[in-house]
């Protein structure tokens, strides 16, 4: 599968108007989920990174990706850096986290993938924009 492009997700999220999020400490169990989503229409999901093994349950959707042409797969749930780094190496299309931290933004503008933080006032809005959030949580 082609890379797509920070707008590309973009317009992808906006285009399908909701992004579900699930998450599992099975790979087995999340490729069924993944493969019902699919066949109900979605095709943006965030899987979330609340499993200690939720790296590795993810690379695994993304070894099957093949079974889902056109889906787009992010992560959510990421809170450093470093951690945003990891699911960009395994793949992840964009990532989601539940609070405003810019360095997120850094790694993210690196490797030109979509970034959602989680704003709670008008200032971290301002913030996330300013550090090239699309769209906020």
């Amino acid at each position: 599968m082609t890379k797509l492009s920070k707008d590309q997700v973009t317009s992808k999220i906006r285009e399908a108007g909701i992004v579900p999020l699930f998450t599992h400490d099975h790979a087995d169990q999340t490729l069924k989920i993944v493969e019902a989503a699919y066949r109900g229409g979605m095709r943006v999901l965030e899987f979330t990174n609340r499993k200690s093994n939720a790296l590795e349950v993810f690379t695994q959707i993304i070894k099957n990706r093949n079974q889902f042409p056109d889906l787009t797969i992010g992560i959510g749930t990421v809170m450093d850096g470093t951690t945003t780094q990891k699911f960009i190496d395994a793949g992840a299309d964009f990532i989601i986290s539940p609070i405003l931290k810019t360095e997120m933004s850094d790694v993210c503008k690196k490797h030109n993938i979509h970034w959602i933080p989680g704003c709670g006032t008008l200032t971290e809005i301002a913030t996330a924009r300013e550090h090239g959030a699309d769209i906020i949580k």
